[in-house]
């Protein structure tokens, strides 16, 4: 791992304190301005696509912090505002590059970046990690330097200044690099920065990136006065002044303008730069100009020439009126015009300051007021309007024009003309001429130049008939501005409207009328009036009702029309459509002999003064007695979800009326639809009462309805058993619970109907998922499928048994099944099944042994034998206990027995089939004592191999 040509330390403020020469080097335009983006795959990093992607090119800002570093690195280098996150903390082999150009001049010969770097460490070889490089590329696209030009970290276990977080993330928090490019001067610079995930997919690696570009100089300025002198370095090296001094910044007491300093620069790669700089007094020069001497707007502009590399720090105005102010280039408003002395203070960085006072005079702005006898004129004028102009100061002399176009003026008196001008609404502008500076907004005039009006009335259909309601309007023709004027008419008693000259002659008395029209005044134009004559004649009216309308056609009755009026209104004809019986003198009707139905009854006024009358009507209505009948398509099963409609018919008005049930119905009132999926079972009546028609009171009807209930199967879930050569060992019996005297049956497996299968049980013999459908034979109401799962169970062939500690007080029995499905239970003797397989302390002796599986599938039952031996035995001849031998090995006749005395003689070989040792040795008793014995045989271990085994151990000879 290189570092980067130059000394790398943690970043500080001060940085970010000046403004960077290189375009947005810094995201401080929140962007990726001037840098060029790429993704691609690792490892190797290779970049396969040129672009910046939002997610793996991000502008990060803010305060917070990276959450893979346990909080511990901002997202923003410390004093920046922006900077670039180069990948994620997303998988998949992926890669990122980011490159920003440089043409390296003296004003950036110094580029310095920041980085921060987040690895995941997996633990893989170092060509699978992730990784993060630089490299500083020339023109050609080669490292500028094999050694200061390229920087690469590939994530790994204690690598130098990084840290870890959460076991396996190594992180490398803010780090600034300066790089030194005066070599470079005039050529193109590439910086590249890359990151790149594992190669297999599945670590991430990520870093922040910020960059800065400056002079590659000694900041020495100071001040004529001044006590100290500070001379600055550029950051990013390790520093050697001529001095002595190491440090980035030096004193230098009592300066000298003049005197040289140097500095030399050395990168942690040894790479080396001397600057040095000669000591420049840097005193300032107060001056300022003003571009306004109007005293309500005067504008003043700092015009101080700066030696180079110094920075204006503060500013000091006094207006001289007794106000001041600090900002640069103010405007100010004076009290009053007149003459000031005003002074102007600066102050640069260093600490220098200069004062410069000139004399300044201010003046008064000009005002302007302009005006017209009347602001509306008529066309009909032909003499010259003159302005009247008013003002202060030099407001004299201007211009005036007009907005828009038409309007007749000289601009230069003002004066229009409205005879020639178009009419219209203008504006009038006079512009006041600038003096010393001060310009104000032009006074302005609205002028209206309105057309002379002229007009005609005339009303067509004169003279009316007073039964006419509908306003006859009046036809208005004119020039100009002739229309908003007001209508009136002589006599009184004519109903006209006074804006717009309607006339209602069924509103009106009867009489000959003048109507006049008075044209409005219009922009000087004074309205006059213009008449016509209007005639309205009178008529006769009528009405005509029946009281008790509708009728039904069970009245006989006469119903008597009721008949008022104006006028000769009687002796009409009453008429009617066809089906009403109806007298057209009297106009009587008689509702039992008409067809029921909607009528319009008319009656004819007779003609009278010309009028022409319009009949008068009203309307009745006969209305036949409703009849009903309703049925349903029943009986119905439970099982219908979808409402069963009722079949209505009827006579007349018979609809929409009322349906209602006795209780356990599902039984919609409006419709009369029901639901027998959540209707109880059983028998109801169904009622419809019809609703009341016109007078007519109908009764109401009634139906039977038939709800079945549906047949309720159930099945329990089962299994079968196989034998160990897959035959079936045992079927199971799937049981309806329902009679089969009464229910029909379907059966299904796997959703295949099983054909012949009609009973109310069905033997299984095979797994999966059964069903049922159970139909009532009486009713074919049918059930839903009702399931159960028949599953297998597969029988052992067999149990093998091992013995560990054999010969001990902790014999170990362990059971090993030979196949089956279990899961099986194991029982030693008649103790409780248990589900391990090992058994512990088993005593000597023959057991027996039986497994079973949870379904009963497998059962085996068989007997062991657990080998031991008597720790003592007693040869006096008593017959019990005379001869010492290993009990329960006869399965085991091949094996040696061979008995030592406490010396290591053998005493005795004997075997397990034989009666055992007696106690003697060559026919002389052996003393009462302790004795060994080896035991030394064969048998089968649970993977069926033959092991040849041995146990040592002693026993006692009592006498």
């Amino acid at each position: 791992m290189k570092q980067l040509l130059l000394l790398v330390l943690f970043i500080t403020s001060s940085v970010f304190a000046q403004q960077s020469s290189c375009p947005n080097s810094d995201f401080e335009s929140g962007t990726f301005n001037g840098w060029q983006g790429g993704v691609g795959n690792c490892c190797p990093i290779n970049i396969s696509n040129s672009s910046i992607v939002n997610g793996r090119h991000t502008i990060m800002t803010g305060t917070g912090t990276d959450p893979n570093t346990c909080g511990n690195v901002t997202v923003v280098a410390p004093g920046g505002v922006y900077s670039a996150r180069l990948g994620n903390d997303n998988t998949n082999s992926e890669s990122e590059k980011l490159t920003y150009v440089i043409n390296v001049t003296p004003s950036n010969a110094l580029f310095i970046y920041k980085y921060a770097v987040v690895l995941e460490d997996p633990g893989h070889s170092p060509v699978e990690q992730p990784r993060f490089q630089i490299s500083v590329l020339n023109a050609a696209g080669n490292l500028i330097d094999p050694v200061c030009g390229e920087y690469t970290v590939v994530s790994g276990s204690n690598i130098p200044g990084f840290q870890t977080c959460n076991g396996t993330i190594r992180y490398k928090d803010w780090t600034t690099v300066g790089l030194n490019l005066t070599a470079y001067i005039g050529q193109t610079i590439t910086i590249e920065f890359a990151t790149g995930d594992c190669s297999l997919g599945a670590h991430f690696g990520y870093a922040y990136v910020d960059a800065y570009c400056s002079p590659l100089q000694i900041s020495s300025t100071y001040c004529t006065g001044s006590f100290a002198a500070v001379l600055t370095a550029p950051i990013g090296f390790t520093y050697l002044w001529n001095t002595g001094a190491t440090t980035q910044s030096i004193n230098v007491n009592n300066p000298n303008a003049g005197l040289t300093y140097t500095c030399q620069l050395t990168s942690v790669t040894g790479c080396t730069v001397n600057i040095s700089t000669v000591l420049t007094l840097f005193d300032p020069v107060a001056d300022f100009s003003i571009t306004n001497t109007c005293y309500d707007n005067a504008i003043f502009a700092n015009t101080t020439q700066l030696p180079f590399g110094t920075i204006l720090d503060t500013f000091h105005w006094d207006f001289g009126d007794g106000t001041t102010s600090n900002i640069e280039n103010p405007t100010h408003t004076y009290s009053a015009p007149g003459n000031y002395n005003v002074t102007f203070t600066i102050s640069n960085t260093l600490g220098c300051s200069n004062t410069t006072t000139y004399p300044v005079t201010v003046y008064s702005a000009p005002t302007a007021n302009i005006s017209y006898s009347s602001s509306a004129f008529c066309t009909s004028e032909t003499t010259p309007q003159p302005v009247n102009l008013t003002g202060t100061n030099l407001y004299q002399g201007g211009v005036f024009s007009v907005t828009p176009s038409g309007l007749s003026i000289n601009t230069t008196t003002g004066e229009i003309l409205p005879s020639a001008s178009t009419p219209g609404n203008y504006v009038v502008s006079y512009t006041i001429p600038t003096a010393n500076g001060c310009s104000v907004p032009a006074s302005t005039r609205n002028i209206t130049i309105a057309q002379s009006p002229t007009a005609t009335i005339s009303y067509s259909g004169s003279p009316y008939c007073g039964n006419i309601s509908t306003p006859r309007p009046v036809s208005l023709f004119g020039t100009g501005a002739y229309t908003g004027g007001t209508f009136s008419a002589t006599p009184a008693g004519l109903a006209i409207n006074s804006a717009t000259g309607a006339i209602t002659p069924s509103a009106s008395a009867t009489g000959n009328y003048v109507v006049t029209y008075t044209l409005p005044s219009f922009g000087g134009c004074i309205g006059f009036p213009i008449t016509t004559n209007v005639v309205v004649n009178s008529f006769p009216t009528a009405t005509i009702s029946y009281t008790g309308s509708p009728f039904c056609t069970s009245v006989t009755a006469l119903q008597t029309v009721s008949l008022t009026g104006t006028y000769a209104y009687t002796g009409g004809i009453f008429s009617s459509a066809p089906g009403l019986n109806i007298n057209a003198t009297t106009g009587a009707i008689n509702p039992s002999l008409s067809t029921p139905g909607n009528y319009t009854i008319t009656y004819t006024i007779p003609p009278l003064a010309g009028c022409s009358l319009a009949p008068v009507t009203t309307t009745i209505t006969i209305t036949g007695m409703p009849t009903a009948n309703i049925s349903y398509n029943s009986p119905f099963c439970r099982d219908i979800t979808t409402p069963q409609p009722v079949l209505l018919t009827g006579t007349y008005a018979y609809l929409g009326g009322v349906f209602s049930s006795t209780t356990g119905l599902a039984l919609n009132s409006t419709t009369g639809a029901i639901t027998p999926s959540i209707s109880d079972a059983g028998t109801y009546t169904v009622t419809y009462a019809i609703p009341f028609s016109a007078g007519c009171t109908p009764a109401a009807v009634t139906t039977t309805v038939v709800i079945n209930p549906l047949p309720q199967p159930s099945l329990t879930d089962g299994d079968i058993c196989f034998d160990p050569l897959g035959n079936l060992a045992r079927s199971y019996t799937l049981n309806s619970g329902l009679s089969p005297a009464i229910y029909s049956f379907q059966w299904y497996l796997n959703g295949v109907l099983i054909p012949s299968a009609t009973l109310s049980t069905y033997i299984a013999t095979a797994i999966g998922n059964y069903s049922v459908v159970a139909t009532n034979i009486a009713t074919g109401c049918f059930s839903s499928q009702v399931f159960a799962t028949v599953i297998s169970a597969q029988m052992a062939s067999d149990f093998i048994t091992s013995i560990d500690d054999t010969f001990t007080d902790n014999n170990v029995l362990t059971i090993l099944v030979q196949g089956g499905s279990g899961p099986f239970y194991y029982q030693l003797d008649t103790d409780n099944f248990q589900t391990s397989n090992v058994f512990h302390q088993v005593a000597s002796g023959v057991h027996t042994v039986t497994i079973k599986d949870d379904t009963n599938c497998t059962v085996i039952t068989k007997e062991i034998t657990v080998m031991g031996y008597p720790k003592y035995f007693t040869p006096n001849g008593d017959g019990q206990n005379d001869y010492w031998n290993i009990y329960y090995f006869n399965d085991f006749p091949q094996a040696q027995i061979y008995i030592f005395d406490r010396y290591g003689k053998m005493i005795k070989q004997i075997s397990p089939s034989g009666q055992g040792w007696d106690g003697t040795y060559n026919g002389t008793l052996m003393p009462a004592t302790d004795y060994w014995f080896v035991v030394k045989y064969k048998e089968n271990n649970l993977k069926g191999e033959i092991e040849l085994r041995e146990f040592k151990a002693h026993f006692s000879l009592k006498r």
